[in-house]
Parts: structure tokens; C-alpha cells; sequence
């Protein structure tokens, strides 16, 4: 996935509405802290708005 994270959380969300209840990050780039930190955010996002 590739995007701001309300794009990533989409995509989350779309898979999640798939059935899948896991994904496998494989954070890359020159700044790893910041991958994962902008994922979990997505991640968040998400969670908060299927609430």
C-alpha cells in the first residue's frame, strides 16, 4: 500500500471488509521509525472509524 494514511487505512478497511484479518507490513526507505509510526496511524484511523 502506498499513500497518506487516510488512503492506507482505506485500503485496511477494504480488506478487512474481504475477510483478511491480518497484513504483513514491510516497512522500507531510508526512515523505518517513521514507516511503521505512519502505518499504525492508518491503522488507527481505521479502527476508530469502524467503531
Amino acid at each position: 500500500m502506498v499513500g497518506d494514511a487516510a488512503r492506507v487505512g482505506r485500503s485496511l478497511a477494504r480488506l478487512a471488509d474481504l475477510g483478511f484479518r491480518e497484513v504483513v507490513s514491510t516497512p522500507s526507505g531510508p526512515d523505518v521509525a517513521r514507516e511503521l509510526r505512519a502505518f499504525a496511524t492508518a491503522h488507527q484511523q481505521r479502527s476508530a472509524a469502524n467503531r
